[in-house]
């Protein structure tokens, strides 16, 4: 059991790199190799063990630090591209029907999507948003004020700043209830 736990995310880590090692090779027209992408998908993924077995032990310092952000947005990223190719795939296939869009178009759209994709994901990251919502219910007798914080992004990029910041601005409410 414990090594199907091992192997599915190595075989959707293996598809992730085979997706857009597939797709960027066919969007620069060159023909695509299984030697450098599994040279490039052990690398990565020799990488990602050790960079979550140094930090998992508590290991942190500045260098540990700046190794697992740039591991975190090397998989993000990765995510990203291949999201802009399948789209930019579906796109192609039906334009297909019309008129086949060139390469050269084709790259420039999907490094330029997957440009604005990094910038808003990394300013939503960065972000935090307060919303207030009034719900109503029979079952509730009096006001009640409930803070939910999601999707805190805590951990190497993230410190201890952005926590106390956080805790200030749930004090600042001053709430019958946290949910995290």
């Amino acid at each position: 059991m414990l090594y199907f736990f091992i192997l599915i995310p190595i075989g959707i880590f293996f598809l992730l790199h085979l997706g857009v090692g597939w797709r960027v090779s066919s969007l620069f027209e060159q023909t695509f190799r299984w030697k450098p992408l599994l040279l490039w998908f052990f690398i990565a993924l020799l990488n990602v063990v050790a960079v979550m077995t140094v930090t998992m032990r508590g290991n942190w310092n500045p260098v540990i630090r700046v190794w697992r952000v740039a591991t975190e947005t090397y998989l993000g990223l990765l995510f990203i591209l291949l999201s802009a190719l399948l789209f930019w795939g579906i796109v192609q296939w039906v334009s297909g029907f019309w008129r086949p869009i060139p390469a050269p178009v084709s790259r420039w759209v999907v490094f330029g999507a997957t440009a604005i994709y990094v910038v808003a994901a990394f300013a939503n990251a960065m972000t935090v948003r307060v919303r207030t919502v009034e719900l109503t219910s029979a079952k509730i007798t009096s006001p009640l004020t409930l803070v939910q914080l999601t999707d805190m992004h805590l951990g190497p990029v993230h410190g201890a700043g952005y926590v106390r910041r956080l805790v200030g601005m749930v004090i600042a409410v001053y709430p019958d209830l946290v949910l995290v």
